[in-house]
């Protein structure tokens, strides 16, 4: 149940904020998957010391994330200064794979430090509460796909 938790909520949320560290609490208009639990605290029936709790939760993340995150941004940085890989030569095809090998190491840690996080959220819940959220965001993603569908169709007439 705590998979398919996560799973939803990031698909529900976009996996931007989840690959970019959990930003999401300073970017409104890309909450992460704890702020846009927090955000349904109503629908899912969370308690004012859930929101306490989850919101420890996000906040500890963030911290743990935040210096990966600054490390990848730099190695972006310098994959970015090597130009496109199409006009990379041999050597700089070879910095390139060294800055991947660097990168993957943080992509894990984080990745590992947001399941972490999730398995805490899914102890705070309880499994009322994580039966409404995930029938909350199944019913989110059938909305979002049915206006998707719409919209293509509606493109495809005009």
């Amino acid at each position: 149940m705590i998979r398919s938790l996560t799973i939803a909520i990031l698909v529900l949320t976009g996996t931007s904020a989840h690959l970019q560290g959990q930003q999401h609490s300073r970017d409104a208009d890309d909450p992460g998957p704890i702020t846009t639990l927090v955000k349904l605290q109503v629908e899912v029936g969370l308690t004012a010391a859930q929101v306490e709790e989850l919101t420890s939760i996000d906040l500890a993340l963030e911290q743990q994330n935040q210096p990966l995150v600054t490390r990848l941004m730099e190695i972006r940085r310098k994959i970015r200064a090597l130009g496109p890989r199409r006009q990379m030569s041999s050597e700089d095809h070879a910095v390139f794979e060294s800055y991947i090998a660097e990168a993957r190491p943080l992509m894990r840690e984080i990745d590992q430090n947001n399941k972490g996080a999730m398995a805490q959220v899914g102890e705070v819940l309880t499994e009322a509460q994580k039966d409404r959220l995930a029938r909350l965001l199944r019913d989110r993603n059938e909305n979002s796909e049915r206006s998707d569908r719409d919209s293509r169709s509606r493109d495809r007439r005009h």
